[in-house]
């Protein structure tokens, strides 16, 4: 659950931005653009881009998966003892607790009940990933408004966080920007 999730998203961080195209240009950390593997990924995300960035998405990840997991689970259940009851009736057999599926029907129930319930579930699941993929690729910006040249640059992201990045995304992109 969510405490393996704050061990393994900077991995997952990592992984998203060597799938992602690299960013160039004036507005990029030329030193953030490339990566040599994840550990190059998440030492250079740390030190160019720090912290928040190793674990941008995890919001949307906290937020969506709880519920996610709840409508697995449900959905799971619900399908795989509809599933048995349809396959009861239709082999001939009446519907009782105590009748047992023969090992090919059980099979074929557990596996379609898994499929049909990742189906509905993907309702949750496709936007929080895209949120969450979002938040992880996205590069740090500096901004050149400083009128001090002694001063740091700031740092500006695209999505401030996963409400921030949900919202940008269906009013640029319309609903179907979450279910990409």
């Amino acid at each position: 659950g969510i405490i393996s999730r704050v061990f393994t998203h900077p991995l997952d961080t990592a992984k998203a931005r060597l799938q992602a195209p690299t960013v160039s240009g004036p507005q990029s950390s030329s030193s953030v653009g490339s990566f040599r593997g994840p550990l190059d990924a998440i030492v250079k995300t740390y030190r160019y881009e720090g912290f928040r960035a190793l674990y941008g998405g995890f919001g949307a990840v906290i937020v969506g998966g709880t519920p996610g997991t709840v409508l697995y689970l449900a959905g799971y259940a619900y399908f795989r003892d509809s599933m048995t009851s349809f396959v009861k009736r239709w082999s001939g057999e009446k519907y009782d607790n105590s009748s047992v599926l023969s090992n090919g029907q059980e099979f074929v129930v557990h596996f379609s009940s898994g499929m049909l319930a990742e189906t509905v579930t993907c309702i949750i699941y496709v936007p929080v990933d895209v949120v969450k993929e979002r938040m992880q690729v996205q590069q740090a910006m500096k901004s050149s408004t400083s009128a001090n040249v002694n001063q740091s640059a700031a740092i500006n992201y695209q999505y401030k966080n996963s409400w921030d990045a949900l919202q940008k995304i269906v009013k640029s992109e319309g609903l179907r920007g979450i279910y990409k």
